[in-house]
């Protein structure tokens, strides 16, 4: 031990409701394992061509930790989960778009739903959403010929259009009702939708 604390999990809590759209790509469990809670709070944000940090969006508790858990209505905040490699994040409300995209390890869970390419091109790991998703779950990202190449997405509720898109491996599992379109080009992995 270096002297450096360490929490059983980092928890960020949206101070107040997204007046806009905004991007988040480095919001992930490893990207933040190593990082204080003043580095974390200093993580850039977007909302088009301004800047902004994590910390002017959400209070912070705890630092250096793979589990993170993310409260509040976060349908405006896009990318959240982008590239994860490992670690736990729980979302405590609805997410924007991207939620795991490329995602490589790891366990995301979402109560609540998720906007459109929820897990597009998605390599590895389990995506857990307690809601519906939107158009492209688990599908290949615009203009990519793979889809799906591994682990697993499961869905409560229903999901839009082209889920699984171009799947080659790994497992969607949609608990009610799939949009048009979905397995569109799948070469393998499984869908299945209970609805």
């Amino acid at each position: 031990h270096d002297g450096r604390r360490m929490s059983d999990q980092i928890t960020l809590t949206l101070r107040h409701t997204l007046s806009e759209s905004m991007e988040a790509d480095g919001l992930a469990p490893d990207r933040l394992a190593t990082l204080s809670a003043k580095a974390i709070a200093a993580l850039p944000i977007w909302a088009g061509a301004r800047h902004a940090s994590l910390g002017d969006l959400f209070t912070i508790e705890g630092e250096r930790s793979d589990r993170v858990v993310v409260r509040g209505d976060l349908s405006r905040l896009h990318g959240v989960g982008m590239r994860m490699r490992g670690g736990t994040l729980t979302i405590e409300g609805h997410v924007g778009h991207r939620l795991a995209a490329g995602m490589s390890g790891g366990t995301v869970t979402i109560v609540g739903d998720a906007g459109d390419d929820a897990a597009v091109a998605m390599g590895g790991g389990l995506v857990r959403i307690h809601g519906n998703a939107g158009d492209r779950l688990a599908a290949a990202a615009p203009g990519a010929a793979k889809g799906l190449t591994g682990g697993e997405v499961i869905v409560d509720g229903s999901a839009g259009a082209h889920a699984a898109a171009r799947a080659r491996r790994g497992l969607v599992v949609i608990g009610r009702d799939a949009g048009d379109h979905a397995a569109h080009r799948m070469i393998a992995g499984t869908l299945a939708v209970f609805g």
